[in-house]
């Protein structure tokens, strides 16, 4: 049961990253598209919002 949830949980979440790519805009898009899921994984993963710019909607996604 409980490995069972977590491969529910690393499914949706997969779906959740990519969903936000989607919609992210064209900048952060081109920087991630192509990539595969570990690739995508890490790279998101590295990436650090400015704090000060978190009105700006790549910063914000």
């Amino acid at each position: 049961m409980a490995r069972r949830s977590a491969v529910n949980q690393r499914a949706d979440t997969q779906r959740q990253i990519k969903a936000l790519i989607v919609t992210a805009p064209d900048t952060l898009r081109s920087c991630l598209r192509g990539l595969g899921i570990k690739d995508l994984i890490a790279t998101c993963a590295r990436l650090r919002p400015d704090q000060a710019d978190v009105a700006n909607p790549a910063t914000a996604t």
